[in-house]
């Protein structure tokens, strides 16, 4: 193992894409297509980046700067760091001098594919490609807010293809005259279908929103298409209030292929390998390693309502035999409190702080197994990245709703209620259940899904955009902005 800085440490202290052969079935080389991303989405965006540079894309990332969120930094993806979780909240407000110093202490490094508007010229934000007078004047509006949109703007324009996810992402891509595709997230998705919960009945503030969710709207409608994974996305069934609808944007002509993230795994670990790791994972932390027969790993924030982790809970401290079992928990969100009452001091262990994604990665591969969520029926990110990583991981998947849009089912330990969870963990005791196959398994899923194949589709999308020379302005022509 490599020495490195303890993670308690680190707590106290605040190029186109590839020529290809050519397209199917003529042999004719794909040109080289420059491609443009920007946007949040859990820094899912800046993954997409690194992957595709280091096969060989032309890609220029735009840092966002206007989102000074810990976890949407790209040194949260780069380097094994930590924040207390009260400095998480407080990095919000830190000024751009204070990042900059904090990455120079993790030894980070912006890649030469990032660009940053800070960096680039000051120019004013457009909006003259967009069609409407009150969409134009709503955006302009914007572009005032936002100082940087003007330098983000050229460096979209300097390349042949945009990917862009969230609100500020999808609005900018909106604004120009070239093709674009989006990666949907959560506020965006809601705000263009109208199903978001309404913060304030303010007059001024309700008309910003329902504007807003128009912009954002004719924005989907308008992208060459809408890549996720979600099969809800993609035509399957609507299971609650949670689940938002899509079928508005498909009715309004938006395509919705079904594009995965991409992620680069690990394979799963012998079992020895893996407690050596977590061993130092948690010395790092400055944490007992605990000694139980199998460590689980809950790294989502604490929050009954969206997660349901008190269903865990409740089924673990109610087991006989649970003192097998150790949890290993996220040591934040609105529920944490009641988290800590709920089982055992012995029997769990709440992190101290944020692990940024190295450290976190190192943690799916060092557990047993890994509990996500129980109420949604669909997988995120953190299930994505632990079953990429060899990790099996528990949580509810709606097998009707993938079934229904024709998608593989993912290869879950499948648990909604207390009872379910029950069993699983019964079955563990009882070696009904073999974790290491379940591992290899969720790993060469994550491999097939969100592995290289991932990028195969979207650079599909990506080559027949640039192609087809299409701008998406109500069937309008293509001007140079």
């Amino acid at each position: 193992m490599k020495n490195r800085m303890p993670i308690a440490n680190m707590l106290s202290s605040s190029a186109g894409l590839r020529t290809c052969s050519g397209e199917e079935g003529t042999g004719i080389p794909r040109p080289r297509v420059k491609v443009a991303l920007y946007g949040g989405l859990a820094n899912i965006i800046y993954v997409f980046a690194k992957l595709a540079a280091r096969r060989g894309w032309d890609v220029c990332f735009i840092r966002d700067r206007n989102d000074r969120y810990a976890f949407s930094q790209p040194v949260w993806e780069d380097t094994p760091c930590a924040l207390p979780y009260d400095k998480v909240s407080q990095s919000a407000a830190w000024s751009w001098a204070q990042w900059s110093e904090w990455e120079a202490a993790q030894g980070w490094k912006a890649p030469p594919w990032m660009a940053d508007p800070l960096a680039l010229p000051f120019c004013r934000a457009s909006v003259r490609h967009v069609p409407g007078l009150i969409d134009r004047a709503y955006l302009a509006a914007w572009g005032r807010l936002m100082p940087h949109w003007g330098a983000v703007q050229r460096a979209m324009n300097a390349c042949d293809v945009i990917i862009a996810g969230g609100v500020e992402g999808t609005l900018l891509a909106s604004t120009l005259d070239k093709p674009y595709l989006l990666m949907p997230c959560g506020a965006d998705l809601r705000l263009a279908v109208g199903f978001w919960p309404t913060a304030s009945w303010n007059p001024v503030k309700l008309l910003w929103r329902r504007a807003l969710g128009r912009v954002l709207f004719k924005g989907f409608t308008r992208a060459w298409c809408l890549g996720s994974h979600d099969p809800t996305l993609g035509g399957g069934r609507i299971g609650s209030r949670k689940v938002v609808p899509a079928e508005r944007l498909t009715a309004a002509g938006a395509t919705i292929p079904r594009l995965p993230y991409a992620f680069v795994g690990r394979d799963r670990l012998p079992r020895d390998s893996r407690r050596d790791l977590l061993a130092e994972l948690m010395g790092r932390l400055g944490l007992p390693t605990p000694r139980a027969e199998w460590v689980v790993l809950v790294p989502s924030r604490v929050d009954f309502y969206w997660k349901g982790q008190e269903r865990l809970f409740r089924a673990l401290r109610g087991l006989p035999g649970g003192d097998r079992f150790h949890l290993i928990v996220c040591g934040w969100g609105r529920d944490l409190e009641k988290a800590k009452a709920m089982v055992p001091a012995d029997r769990i262990t709440f992190l101290p702080g944020a692990l940024s994604k190295p450290v976190l990665y190192d943690f799916y591969a060092a557990v047993d197994f890994v509990a996500d969520q129980f109420c949604l029926g669909m997988y995120g990110a953190s299930a994505a990245e632990a079953m990429s990583h060899g990790a099996p991981v528990m949580m509810r998947i709606d097998v009707g709703l993938f079934r229904d849009a024709g998608c593989e089912i993912p290869p879950v330990l499948n648990a909604t209620t207390e009872d379910d969870i029950g069993a699983i963990l019964r079955k563990c005791l009882r070696g009904q259940i073999d974790l290491e196959d379940a591992g290899r398994r969720a790993q060469d899923w994550g491999r097939r899904t969100h592995g290289d194949a991932a990028l195969d589709r979207w650079e599909h999308h990506i080559h027949a955009a640039a192609a087809s020379g299409y701008a998406a302005r109500d069937g309008e022509g293509g001007q140079d902005t």
